[in-house]
């Protein structure tokens, strides 16, 4: 009775709680694997491939065709939700300027980049990465490969494509992009708040602006700057990862894929973003708390 006690304990225990667990950890743990790639393929490149430069321009000019209109129109409502707020609390309306400006340039612009990056580059990458070629992938549109080679009828001299290479212009691109359409996101959503400000609140641009730059501290600008960065190149890594990782033929597997890459790009996010109101804010002299002061 005792041995079949024992044989009993820690089986139904250990198996339900440890397997999830392991395969978690197993899967987040692509995300570091793809960046760690990515800095082996910066510092020794094991193949031949086109300049970094020219990959990184592709890619970043690419971010900004996809990211710009999406990131105008989700900071249009949000610089005059801000404003509305003043209006309808109709108290210390003259900070409206400083509510609406700091409120995205610490917080909402950068939030909402890092956001629609996770959906938008989780929808290119990793689509393009699962369905890549053996070579190619990031040459120039006008390299065209021989024609033997395009039939199988030659080897490819370039070799096959670095996956770390692969990560690495694509992180690089995302975290350029990332402070640039953080910053699109700022002026276009203090655009909008400062036309509500003045035509609700009567508030005059020149108050709206003053305010802003009243309590416009640097280590705004430096958030703005760092998560920008951060928050893009967390959506870039959850992409790459999910596009290098094999499921099989499975015909929704890439659909499944591109929905994990946006989530755990989102999780991300969220944790860096409030790691860094917590560091930053709510730590005393010289960043916070900034306002009662």
């Amino acid at each position: 009775m005792a041995r079949d006690l024992a044989s009993q304990v820690g089986r139904p225990f250990s198996i339900p709680i440890v397997s999830p667990m392991v395969r978690a950890l197993a899967y987040l743990g692509g995300v570091p694997i793809a960046a760690c790639d990515a800095l082996r393929a910066l510092v020794r490149p094991r193949t031949r491939s086109p300049k970094l430069r020219s990959i990184v321009a592709r890619r970043f000019e690419e971010n900004l065709t996809l990211g710009v209109p999406v990131i105008v129109l989700a900071h249009v409502p949000l610089g005059s939700f801000l404003a509305m707020q003043a209006f309808f609390s109709a108290t210390f309306t003259e900070a409206v300027g400083a509510v609406v400006g700091l409120g995205l340039l610490r917080n909402m612009a950068t939030m909402m980049t890092g956001l629609t990056l996770a959906g938008l580059l989780a929808a290119r990458y990793v689509p393009e990465l699962r369905n890549r070629p053996a070579a190619g992938l990031d040459d120039t549109p006008e390299a065209v490969p021989d024609r033997d080679v395009r039939r199988g009828l030659a080897a490819d001299p370039r070799g096959e494509d670095d996956p770390g290479r692969l990560v690495l212009a694509r992180v690089l691109a995302a975290a350029i992009a990332g402070p640039v359409l953080s910053l699109i996101g700022v002026a276009v959503g203090a655009g909008i708040g400062m036309l509500v400000a003045k035509g609700l609140l009567h508030v005059a641009p020149a108050i709206f602006v003053g305010k802003f730059l009243e309590m416009l501290r640097p280590v705004d600008v430096l958030g703005l700057v760092v998560k920008g960065v951060l928050f893009a190149t967390i959506a870039a890594l959850a992409a790459c990862a999910e596009g290098l990782r094999d499921d099989g033929p499975d015909r929704l597997a890439t659909p499944a894929a591109v929905c994990r890459a946006a989530c755990v790009a989102i999780f991300g996010i969220l944790f860096v973003n409030g790691s860094w109101f917590t560091l930053a804010y709510r730590s005393g002299d010289p960043f916070g708390p900034l306002i009662g002061r």
